[in-house]
């Protein structure tokens, strides 16, 4: 089995609509269902590219995350927000 942790791309939306969408993550990503609004919620100036995460279990996404760093705050502050699909058995053998 192998996981894999990379930065999402614009190639990886879809991957993350999927996710986002799944039963059991769908009501606490709301604001980020719907056509276009991912899009949105991501342009916002304060979600850093560089806190953009996509797990996968053997190439299948499995999981996402992403963050908002407020730079300028005193001291700097982060605000993060993940979603992953209901474990599956893969997942389960691999956290033991």
């Amino acid at each position: 089995m192998s996981i894999e942790l990379t930065h999402w791309t614009e190639g990886d939306l879809d991957h993350v609509r999927e996710l986002a969408g799944h039963a059991s993550l769908a009501a606490q990503n709301e604001p980020i269902l719907g056509p276009g609004r991912l899009e949105h919620w991501l342009a916002d100036p304060l979600c850093d590219p560089a806190l953009r995460w996509l797990a996968r279990v053997d190439g299948r996404p499995v999981g996402f995350a992403y963050g908002f760093l407020l730079h300028d705050a005193a001291p700097p502050w982060a605000d993060a927000s993940r979603g992953r699909r209901a474990r599956t058995g893969s997942c389960r053998r691999a956290r033991g």
